[in-house]
């Protein structure tokens, strides 16, 4: 593997995340961080919410709504029933969902299964106001797809994501442009990732810099990377 610079960054350990649990929610969050240097030098340029999520058999969650924003839900294991605007819409496996969450907006989402726990990441990334677009869901297959980044269409958004699923020491490399701001979070497997080891459910964010590489250290290593 060719080693780029390193370049700027902040690893956030999946041991170290705070969580909120209750009796039918355990939510684990990645962001936000208090730490001050993260504040100052990482700010994610719009990432306010990272929450890796698991809700039980026939349950139902109301994330909290604090501002208008883009709110991604991807599912990990099983599927999701999310009402949103009147509208309810069934959410699995290789698809992911980008919702227009209005500033008094309400969103349940739904544990379809009566006997199984749903694992679902929950993002929340803020939207320029007057910024014009419309929640929409993608659909991708990182099995037919595998050792590449898939990226999930969205031009009409503010911030590039991608998603990819890689075989052991499988590398690739990703163009960003200088002003952005890169978090990367593993799903599943281990990664070294900027010359930085991740493993599962570890996160990092990069700033300053025009590229990043990365090799995966075990087969079916899955990465969520998103640009801000």
């Amino acid at each position: 593997m060719i080693k780029m610079q390193q370049t700027k960054g902040l690893i956030y350990l999946a041991e170290k995340r705070s969580g909120l649990q209750t009796t039918t929610l355990k939510s684990l969050q990645t962001l936000p961080a208090s730490n001050t240097e993260i504040n100052r030098s990482a700010d994610l340029h719009g990432i306010h919410r990272f929450s890796d999520n698991l809700l039980l058999g026939g349950q139902s969650y109301f994330p909290a709504v604090k501002q208008a924003a883009c709110l991604v839900l991807l599912p990990l294991t099983g599927a999701m029933e999310v009402y949103h605007q009147g509208k309810s819409e069934l959410i699995g496996i290789g698809e992911i969902a980008f919702l227009k969450i209005e500033n008094e907006g309400k969103i349940q989402i739904e544990n379809p299964y009566l006997d199984e726990a749903i694992n679902f990441l929950e993002i929340w990334i803020s939207i320029p106001p007057r910024y014009s677009w419309q929640s929409f869901l993608n659909i991708f297959d990182i099995e037919k797809q595998a050792n590449q980044l898939i990226a999930l269409p969205n031009s009409t958004l503010p911030f590039q994501l991608w998603i990819g699923k890689f075989d052991g020491r499988k590398e690739e490399i990703l163009s960003l442009k200088k002003e952005q701001k890169l978090f990367a979070f593993v799903i599943h497997g281990a990664f070294e990732f900027q010359n930085r080891l991740l493993e599962g459910r570890d996160a990092v964010c990069l700033w300053d810099c025009e590229g990043v590489e990365f090799e995966a250290l075990a087969n079916e290593s899955i990465l969520l990377l998103i640009a801000c």
